[in-house]
């Protein structure tokens, strides 16, 4: 786990050492461990201080072999390809097996040492052997080109501007922040999809929230010919959606299973300590469970928790698995702290805009986890979008079976699921009349549209996520995968845990598993009222039967509406009052502060929409920053 960042120069111009060690400087939290940085002539391919086109730089987080075999830049042994890489390659042993096999020979004990020689072997086609996460660049000295890539859900980030004249790479946006860019302007139609259509609607592209900086897609590459100037950019990697298994269905259940336990098993290696995030759902429990009882590994957890009572405290949950366990906890109780501070110093890291609160708690929690000495964590992110584990997708099962003629089913899952959750079928017809459309748009679309400037809102394009699967809840879980809830959850849950120097592993997203879980049947992901169910079948007789059994979901979360109503509400009252707010070029005061009597009335709840314009307007601020920090030249 490490940051990049680089830049290749195409007018003939000639880069200094200085711009690239201020780069690597400003990423020093990604990689605290070791940095190092090469500056090229491109025209013949060695390394040039004072005529250099190309610099290639890394800050190093050591997890596999954390001797100096590890230090970036890494060239391979001939000295024709030369690499700077953030990830981890989870099957690294095997794929370096299979190599030395084909003749290649190894001096280290590292992954980016196994990237290289699969990169001599296999050329552009090296991605189909990883499984892991990855942003990376490598240039190719004979071939003269530059090969970018990213893994298959975008766990790491990889951020870029290219223009005629320059292109320049990071793993953060404050890293190409440090290059002399023509400027750096808020992307404004980012911002409003954000507001008019909700936070997933964002990250479903290649933009950032600046016009000038792109991000490589998940599951693309790009490869820069360094001779040609030429530039593609390519898909190396996308979900069928027409494949359905043929085992039975105790055979999925076994095949869930052994996926599962083997992507926790690789994503275990690691030569620093490890430690796993727990709440008192199915997701990370299991993860949890599988470590200890089936791994047999050391298993120390760390938890947010709250008051008892709090609708977000899962401690009841939390503490079933850690009495089943017999493993070592600990407990954080997030507190609202210096709110406003602490807002600002989580953006610097995050260089954008979070999602949701509920990185405001998992801030406070990967705090404590490396003030107890850890270095990689272990969190249960991506189940949701492919065991469905989400309240609308009963719906969606709902309209699939009404659709296959399925009535008698449908009405006896509707009725289990009104019995299980306390629900109304009013919930479900209102929700059924929206469901004939062929794309799936915000529900508040219409509400907040009035907030913005009529200028701008006549500009906004509207992203929308169209359906396409036969089945309308895996149509739905798709696009929570690729392009809504996966992508924009991935990126704070990299921002926050590298801020404190942390890795991050996320064994739901294990590529394996995931194609898995897209073919087997909707039974299997909505039966009986409940979700998760090839999750719940396959860890019987591993997680604790409290735990596994659960009908209600909570989710990671932080009181913030009850935050805003009492502790906050003074300050956030005066902050609106400000016309001379960041904010206000892009909405209308008089109707946010009428949302604001709403919200303090109870007649709405508009929460998450005055997070989003808080985190907008320290944002902005933030960005101020970064355009005096901008170099003026080489």
């Amino acid at each position: 786990m490490c940051g990049i960042a680089g830049y290749w120069l195409l007018d003939g111009s000639a880069g200094t050492d200085q711009v690239i060690a201020d780069m690597v400087a400003s990423m020093r939290h990604r990689g605290p461990d070791d940095e190092g940085f090469v500056l090229l002539d491109t025209g013949t391919g060695k390394e040039s201080e004072k005529e250099h086109d190309l610099a290639l730089a890394n800050a190093r987080l050591s997890i596999l072999d954390l001797s100096r075999q590890g230090h970036q830049p890494m060239s391979s042994q001939d000295g024709t390809v030369t690499l700077v890489y953030n990830g981890e390659i989870y099957n690294y042993l095997e794929l370096r097996d299979e190599l030395k096999k084909k003749g290649h020979s190894f001096v280290s004990d590292t992954d980016t040492e196994v990237v290289i020689a699969a990169y001599q072997e296999y050329g552009l086609d090296c991605l189909q052997h990883f499984n892991g996460m990855w942003g990376f660049v490598l240039y190719d000295r004979e071939k003269n080109t530059l090969f970018c890539a990213r893994d298959r859900f975008g766990i790491k980030p990889f951020y870029y501007h290219k223009s005629d004249t320059q292109f320049v790479f990071g793993s953060e946006i404050k890293t190409l922040c440090q290059f002399p860019l023509p400027s750096i302007t808020p992307n404004e139609q980012k911002m409003m999809r954000n507001l008019v259509q909700g936070y997933r609607y964002v990250d479903d592209d290649d933009e950032s929230y600046f016009k000038e900086i792109k991000q490589l897609e998940p599951a693309t590459y790009m490869l820069i010919d360094l001779t040609s100037k030429d530039c593609t950019i390519t898909k190396y990697w996308e979900l069928d959606l027409t494949k359905q298994t043929d085992l039975s269905d105790e055979e999925i259940v076994a095949k869930y299973r052994e996926l599962l336990i083997d992507a926790v098993k690789i994503r275990l290696r690691a030569d620093v300590p490890y430690t796993f995030a727990l709440s008192g759902g199915m997701d990370s429990p299991s993860i949890v469970s599988i470590a200890k009882k089936v791994l047999k590994k050391e298993t120390i957890t760390f938890s947010a928790v709250y008051e008892k009572g709090n609708r977000y405290d899962e401690q009841e949950y939390i503490q079933a698995v850690i009495d089943d366990l017999g493993i070592d906890s600990h407990f954080i109780k997030p507190t609202l702290g210096d709110f406003f501070a602490n807002l600002t110093k989580m953006i610097s890291y995050h260089d954008e805009p979070i999602c949701t609160v509920t990185f405001y708690s998992h801030w406070q929690v990967m705090q404590k986890i490396k003030d107890e000495g850890f270095t990689v964590v272990l969190t249960g992110n991506g189940a949701d979008e492919s065991a469905s584990g989400y309240y609308d997708h009963y719906w969606y099962n709902f309209y699939d079976l009404e659709k296959t003629g399925e009535t008698e089913l449908m009405e006896k899952e509707i009725t289990l699921w009104m019995q299980n959750h306390n629900k109304e079928r009013k919930l479900w017809t209102d929700f059924r009349k929206k469901l004939d459309s062929t794309s799936f748009l915000s529900p508040n679309k219409e509400k907040h549209q009035a907030l913005i400037k009529d200028e701008l809102l006549a500009t906004l394009h509207e992203h929308e996520h169209p359906h396409k699967a036969k089945s309308l809840l895996t149509s739905r879980m798709y696009n929570e995968l690729t392009m809504e809830g996966v992508p924009v959850l991935l990126r704070p849950e990299d921002r926050n845990t590298m801020a404190f120097s942390l890795e991050a592993r996320v064994p739901y997203l294990d590529y394996r598993l995931v194609e898995f879980a897209y073919s087997i049947p909707n039974r299997f992901k909505v039966r009986d009222g409940i979700g998760k169910n090839i999750l719940r079948d396959a860890m019987k007789g591993i997680v604790n039967e409290k735990v596994r059994t659960r009908k209600e979901k909570v989710g990671f979360n932080a009181p913030l509406y009850e935050w805003m109503k009492n502790e906050l509400r003074e300050e956030i009252e005066t902050l609106l009052k400000d016309k001379d707010l960041g904010i206000y070029d892009y909405v209308k005061q008089d109707v946010l502060l009428g949302y604001w009597k709403e919200h303090l009335a109870d007649e709405d709840n508009h929460m998450m929409l005055f997070w989003n314009l808080l985190n907008f307007e320290y944002w902005l601020r933030y960005v101020d920053l970064l355009r005096s920090a901008l170099k003026k030249g080489f």
